[in-house]
């Protein structure tokens, strides 16, 4: 019998390190062949599919002439006739556009005018209580009073403001 105890293969590291590189050759080459496999069968299916798209298209586009020849008379196309009424159409949306820009413009300037006078009665209304009290406790009656002058120069002032956008809008 032999005993494998005492049998030692000398040199054992070169043979480990071949047989790895071997591994890694073989497992590069199955993948080159593999990709090289897929390319061919993917440029032969890209062929089939090239020589049968001629015929392909030719048989959609006759079952579409097929169908549309069955249904209706050949329309006139409109365009010509439609295209200046497009234009026409597009400058009466620019005309009411910017006439409703100046509309809001006129609109923005008058809401400015009016908090401006808002503004000025509410200082004089303001300065009227702060200034206006004795010290004799009639506090309640003095603002009273204050607030019915305020609303009566409140009103002659909005109504200065619309004479003045009157003649503004006359002067036009």
């Amino acid at each position: 019998m032999i005993l494998f105890q005492n049998l030692k293969i000398e040199k054992e590291q070169p043979t480990t390190d071949f047989i790895n590189i071997m591994m890694i050759l073989y497992v590069l080459l199955s993948c080159v062949l593999l990709l090289n496999m897929l390319i061919g069968i993917l440029s032969s299916t890209f062929d089939m599919v090239k020589q049968n798209c001629d015929i392909e298209w030719k048989y959609a586009r006759s079952t579409l002439l097929k169908e549309y020849s069955r249904a209706q008379p050949f329309l006139f196309p409109f365009f010509p006739f439609l295209f200046p009424f497009i234009i026409w159409f597009r400058r009466k949306l620019h005309q009411e556009h910017s006439k409703n820009r100046q509309k809001d413009s006129n609109l923005t300037e008058e809401n400015e005018r009016d908090k401006l006078i808002e503004a000025v009665c509410d200082r004089f209304m303001f300065g009227n209580l702060v200034g206006g009290s004795d010290g004799d406790g009639d506090m309640e009656d003095q603002s009273f009073e204050t607030r019915m002058k305020f609303r009566k120069q409140k009103s002659v002032l909005l109504q200065i403001a619309q004479k003045v956008k009157s003649k503004s809008k006359t002067q036009k």
